[in-house]
């Protein structure tokens, strides 16, 4: 049952990426970036920076370091990769330009053939949402990057039920994130919007409604892109508390000429399938 729960810890922590949503944009874009993970319980602390390109609501994200947000699964820490993201979120595509491999899945589909992988092992998560995810305008933020922006918070809130063998562990999940967004830049496809309660939406693929509330909730947000945000989450059971916080931020924004070919998997690179394991495929040791 311990190495259940350190799985389930894993699967609610590790997920950020999993529900980023392109918008669609009038004109072609370049970001830099940096991404900032704190230390947890075998999770280690990890920072990352990289360039982003933005396309027709495409995304391609090339990352150099150890944030695990931004990691390949699977992959050896630290390594370079490639993110792309296709049809506003639905396919994630990973390279690894070192191994010459990549992988390609939906997210949503992804969660749920983990949560039948966990069944498969005689293990069940059931996920209930505490209440609707929250969004409040607490006033002016920051200037960033010459921009002004306005800050913006984003609550949510969930809880895990792990059973197995006729023992049950529970978890709760909170997550606090304030962002700061430019209202001069507008019709912008965001690399990093929704990541702030991705890390619960994916998790609850199979609860449709809640995934109305998520959506609902984000709806509220404006027309704005995020420039920071910093994101707490809190996770407590019965072996204790860990709170966590990841920092990600936009460096530099620029006009840019984007093509397609930039978004195809090179023709040499060998396809690999994505592990079911939780956190990459890997379990840390007791």
């Amino acid at each position: 049952m311990k190495t259940f729960i350190r799985i389930g810890f894993i699967a609610v922590t590790g997920v950020q990426l999993l529900a980023v949503e392109a918008r669609a944009q009038g004109r072609d874009m370049a970001f830099d970036f940096k991404m900032t993970d704190s230390a947890a319980a075998m999770l280690p602390a990890g920072t990352s920076t990289g360039h982003a390109v933005v396309s027709k609501g495409r995304v391609r994200m090339d990352v150099k370091g150890t944030a695990r947000s931004l990691a390949m699964p699977g992959a050896a820490a630290g390594d370079d990769i490639t993110l792309i993201m296709l049809d506003s979120g639905k396919t994630l595509i990973y390279i690894n330009p070192k191994t010459k491999q990549y992988m390609q899945f939906n997210p949503m589909e992804a969660m749920d053939k983990m949560q039948k992988m966990m069944e498969g092992m005689g293990a069940t998560m059931k996920f209930e949402f505490t209440g609707d995810p929250k969004v409040e305008n607490v006033g002016d933020g920051p200037e960033i990057l010459g921009h002004k922006t306005q800050h913006y918070r984003i609550t949510t809130g969930m809880k895990m039920t792990m059973s197995m063998m006729g023992d049950s562990q529970v978890m709760d999940m909170s997550s606090v994130s304030d962002e700061y967004l430019a209202p001069d830049l507008r019709n912008m496809t965001d690399p990093f919007r929704n990541m702030s309660s991705s890390s619960m939406g994916a998790m609850g693929g199979a609860n449709k409604e809640y995934l109305a509330r998520l959506k609902a909730a984000q709806a509220k947000l404006p027309n704005a892109m995020e420039l920071r945000a910093v994101t707490r989450v809190n996770v407590s059971g019965a072996t204790g508390t860990q709170n966590m916080t990841s920092v990600r931020e936009i460096t530099g924004i620029e006009s840019a000429t984007v093509t397609d070919d930039q978004f195809v998997i090179p023709a040499t690179f060998t396809k690999v399938d994505l592990p079911m394991g939780p956190g990459g495929g890997r379990i840390p040791p007791e």
